[in-house]
């Protein structure tokens, strides 16, 4: 069966949200930005934030702050759906983003213990039952303008209608319609671009699945790769080059008869990429390589060193994460998913 929801949006190949088809709630036009008020809320929470030079502190920017629960003033309170991931994140540099059933993005100011929200635009995805009234309060809580604090519990937001408490979310996997194994992700300082890679199987289809961003606090990018059915020929090296920040991630499937891969820039010396056992359904090769290396080759060896298949490769344009899903792909997801 085909997942629903919010984790029907992470099938296919890169989708940038940033860039999906996006909607105002003024239906008068597409992205208008809505009007900032100040309201004047005293904060409820046991310690109040302090913002500077508009943007918010290091222990509040960068994270994903999941949504416990979410109320309109006077009326019953709504926790977030346990299938779904609704979060809400700060980038640091004066803007927001958050995911619901939809992706919302705008401008948010931190003045002292207020928080100057300026809301830009969301996605289309049409949403029903529990996740949709979550969204909407959320809609409505970054059109406004909010008080803040933070305590160990996590962070308090109120404005002059609805109230949310966060608390810090985890790893970005979909909650429901996959069981997804986490095979490699980015170990940095928390200030550089981030990614996560896993695997799952739905049926006889198995599948990579991939989340990138440039920086903590943006929205994540994500898609999936075709493991079985192969998106390619088997005698190829069937591969995928996403940007990530100033590097790039390169996943692909390992060919028949091979047993490691490598990296062939046309300077330097050649290295060996990472290779994963999908549980005896496939190998695969999941690695980050420098963005600048021009023209390189990806090569498949054999166990004795004989070269099986070699690639050539770029690389990848920005606007490689703003492309639509290639037809052959877009045919691939509709067959494994059975739409």
């Amino acid at each position: 069966m085909r997942p629903s929801g919010v984790a029907r949006r992470v099938v296919g190949v890169v989708v940038l949200l940033a860039v999906a088809a996006c909607v105002s709630d003024n239906p008068s036009t597409a992205l208008q930005e809505s009007t900032t008020t100040s309201v004047g809320v005293t904060s409820t929470a046991s310690t109040v934030g302090s913002g500077s030079g508009g943007n918010p502190p290091a222990g509040v920017a960068g994270i994903e702050w999941e949504i416990a629960s979410i109320t309109e003033r006077g009326q019953p309170t709504h926790s977030s759906d346990p299938a779904h991931r609704s979060v809400l994140r700060f980038d640091g540099h004066g803007g927001f983003s958050a995911d619901a059933c939809n992706t919302m993005a705008g401008t948010a100011r931190f003045e002292g213990a207020t928080i100057l929200f300026h809301f830009a635009w969301r996605t289309a995805m049409a949403c029903t039952g529990a996740i949709d009234v979550v969204e909407s309060l959320l809609v409505r809580l970054t059109s406004a303008t909010a008080t803040w604090s933070i305590s160990s519990a996590g962070l308090h937001l109120e404005s002059d209608q609805v109230s949310a408490d966060l608390r810090p979310a985890g790893s970005p996997w979909p909650r429901a319609g996959y069981e997804v194994t986490p095979l490699r992700e980015s170990t940095g300082d928390g200030t550089t671009a981030q990614y996560e890679v896993g695997w799952t199987k739905n049926g006889t289809s198995v599948a990579l699945m991939y989340f990138t961003r440039d920086a903590p606090g943006e929205p994540w990018a994500s898609g999936t790769f075709p493991v079985i059915p192969p998106f390619g020929s088997t005698d190829e090296i069937n591969h995928l080059s996403v940007p990530l920040g100033h590097q790039q991630l390169v996943i692909g499937v390992l060919p028949p008869g091979a047993s490691r891969m490598e990296l062939r820039p046309e300077i330097g010396s050649p290295s060996e990429l990472r290779t994963f056992d999908l549980a005896g359904q496939a190998t695969v090769f999941i690695d980050v390589v420098d963005a600048g290396i021009g023209s390189a080759q990806i090569v498949a060896l054999s166990p004795s060193g004989s070269l099986i298949a070699t690639i050539r490769i770029a690389a990848p344009s920005r606007r490689a994460r703003a492309a639509a899903m290639p037809a052959r792909l877009a045919e691939w997801d509709r067959a494994i998913w059975r739409e």
